[in-house]
């Protein structure tokens, strides 16, 4: 019987979803995620069964906090098939109180270092004949541009997110996609992973053509190269 943590590369393809985004082997998580995507898009209604699963987890999930003597936020909002459950809510009498004894004691959000980053336009402090010499002959030339712009994105992680950067990631999965200099393609996926960390939600425009790219090029098979170009898939897949 096959196991979720089976040896055989091929074993996992035989998976349903879920065991998929749970197995060992980051193709099958992959494959597992852009299942669930699909899946979910492919719902019109909120009584499927895929759902109303995923619903109940989350619900698990809630029942499940510890908010430290605070009063847990009550739902307010209910789907159609969520009817049973706001009609006991609305039954329940609520018969306890919160007191907070000191008046000084605030309650903050935990704030995201990301979002307190300044955000700087990689493009323009990308060197003037940077396109030109990523296009070069010379191996040599492509990863001298190519370190300079890993260096400027890991200097500055948050990239301004009103630029078009087509133009920059059209160019970065050429490489990872056709070069043959393998130093040369490690760099690339490596800006492609940073740019997409740095972007985050507004890579998506960019998401499935990278990760196409580099699911692509791991038939290099080289240990090295497809531990680059999964970090690169799993940088761009939140998104």
């Amino acid at each position: 019987m096959a196991t979720i943590g089976g040896s055989d590369d091929n074993e996992w393809q035989k998976f349903s979803t879920d065991q998929k985004v749970q197995h060992k082997a980051w193709k099958a998580r992959m494959t597992g995620y852009e299942e669930c995507v699909k899946l979910f898009r492919t719902q019109n209604s909120d009584q499927s069964p895929e759902f109303n699963k995923y619903m109940q987890e989350l619900q698990t999930e809630f029942e499940k906090l510890d908010l430290n003597g605070i009063d847990k936020p009550r739902q307010t909002r209910f789907l159609r098939s969520q009817q049973d459950l706001k009609e006991k809510m609305e039954e329940t009498v609520v018969t306890s109180s919160v007191i907070i004894e000191d008046n000084n004691v605030e309650i903050q959000e935990d704030l995201d270092p990301f979002e307190m980053m300044e955000a700087v336009n990689i493009l323009e402090r990308l060197s003037k004949n940077f396109f030109e010499k990523i296009e070069s002959k010379q191996w040599k030339d492509r990863k001298e541009v190519l370190d300079d712009l890993l260096t400027l994105l890991t200097q500055n992680p948050k990239p301004t997110s009103d630029n078009d950067y087509s133009e920059l990631v059209k160019v970065l999965k050429k490489i990872v996609a056709k070069d043959s200099n393998i130093p040369v393609v490690l760099i690339a996926a490596k800006c492609l992973t940073a740019l997409a960390k740095g972007l985050r939600k507004t890579f998506k425009n960019y998401a499935i053509s990278v990760i196409e790219v580099c699911l692509d090029r791991c038939r290099e098979k080289k240990t090295n190269v497809i531990e680059v170009l999964r970090e690169a898939c799993e940088a761009a897949y939140p998104a």
